[in-house]
């Protein structure tokens, strides 16, 4: 991501432009020559690498200044709206359809994999870089997002996937694209069921997160350590979702909603949620908090 982004700049900034010659205005400048095709966030991820940078080489003595980019964040702002998630309805149509010409255990793997993503909301790459520990998926802090050690409780089925998973991507020379090949496989399987465009695997981690939102009784603090978050304040844009909305969305969850908007909270479990009455579940009784 930061090659990227400093690819982005370097074809905009003049090869005689250093670091030390940054100013406001070739950012601004900057700006304005990416926003006619390239989005807000992929702008202000850029602008964040630069600036990362540029504090690095003050710290380092290299450089005396770093010039202002709270102007230049303000034209580009992070895409801070309500997460995009994937819903039980679709889930399940990923789940019962007979998407792409493959062969049915391929298929059924890939599913697998898909329903792993929905039951413990991890980022894509961390299941492949992770350890298994009898109940427990431990994900260093040198392949999380954060730099934060943490723990995932997992059930023996989950344990099995994740090794399953592993074993083919060591099959494969543990390359980036066979790990990235779920993503785009996940997309094809949305456009078959004919689903929203703009979701994509990662989705299934912002569906996790609205259901522990509900389980937990928002509780951001222990969603955010589930997640991997390092503070709570990243969690709470979960809180933006309405609660009618999510009633909609995720109908397993009606009474815990209706519930909490009583005032009322019934000791509900959630083993029977999120899947279709018949699917087998890999994942075990989370108790409300």
């Amino acid at each position: 991501m930061n090659i990227n982004s400093f690819n982005h700049l370097t074809d905009y900034l003049s090869p005689t432009i250093c670091c030390l010659d940054i100013e406001i205005k070739h950012l601004l400048g900057f700006i304005n020559r990416h926003k006619h095709h390239r989005s807000d966030t992929s702008i202000n991820i850029d602008l964040r690498a630069l600036r990362t940078l540029l504090l690095y080489l003050k710290d380092m003595g290299e450089l005396k200044n770093v010039p202002s980019f709270k102007r230049a964040f303000k034209m580009c702002p992070i895409n801070d709206e309500e997460p995009i998630h994937i819903t039980e309805v679709e889930f399940i149509e990923i789940m019962s359809t007979d998407w792409m010409l493959l062969y049915i255990p391929k298929r059924d793997w890939y599913k697998e994999v898909f329903h792993l993503y929905w039951d413990i909301g991890v980022r894509l790459s961390e299941p492949f870089f992770s350890t298994t520990r009898g109940n427990w998926l431990e994900i260093p802090k040198d392949k999380a997002k954060n730099r934060c050690a943490r723990s995932v409780r997992i059930t023996a089925l989950q344990a099995d996937t994740i090794k399953e998973m592993q074993k083919r991507w060591n099959e494969k020379g543990k390359t980036v694209d066979h790990i990235k090949n779920y993503s785009k496989v996940f997309k094809k399987a949305l456009r078959h069921c004919n689903i929203d465009e703009s979701k994509h695997l990662h989705c299934l981690r912002h569906s996790y997160a609205l259901r522990r939102r509900l389980e937990t009784n928002g509780n951001y603090t222990q969603v955010a350590k589930e997640l991997g978050h390092k503070s709570a304040l990243v969690t709470e844009k979960y809180q933006r979702c309405d609660e009618r909305k999510l009633m909609d969305d995720f109908p397993s969850y009606k009474e815990i909603i209706e519930s909490l908007e009583n005032g009322v909270i019934n000791a509900t479990s959630t083993k029977i949620t999120s899947t279709k009455s018949y699917y087998t579940h890999h994942h075990s009784i989370r108790q409300m908090n």
